[in-house]
């Protein structure tokens, strides 16, 4: 079920604290099929080895849709500011279902541009 896909985080240094400056929809599928239950948790992770950069949930940056099973990842512009230079991340996003379970559902390199 992990998807391994690179994306691409931009800090814009002129731009507002409050910009969007990424934001993507994950249709949540379980082998081919769309999720039956619902979620009690979602979270959203960028990280280098064991230091944590950003740390989105459903209460701050993800927003899940039950009917369409979307989880929605809103970053703002101040989320990332911790982008100081050029460099190489990862990230992974995850759920955890009404059953207890957890599933990473996708993953991968996250290259983290300063732009300015």
């Amino acid at each position: 079920m992990v998807v391994n896909e690179p994306i691409e985080l931009r800090f814009y240094a002129a731009a507002p604290d409050d910009a969007y400056v990424f934001t993507k929809a994950y249709q949540i599928n379980l082998d081919g099929e769309l999720l039956a239950g619902s979620i009690l948790a979602a979270g959203f992770h960028v990280n280098a080895g064991r230091r944590q950069y950003l740390r989105l949930t459903l209460s701050d940056g993800l927003l899940w849709n039950d009917a369409t099973k979307v989880l929605t990842v809103n970053i703002q512009n101040s989320q990332l500011a911790f982008i100081r230079d050029d460099v190489e991340l990862q990230y992974e996003a995850f759920i955890m279902l009404d059953t207890k379970q957890t599933l990473t559902f996708r993953e991968g390199t996250v290259s983290a541009v300063r732009v300015g």
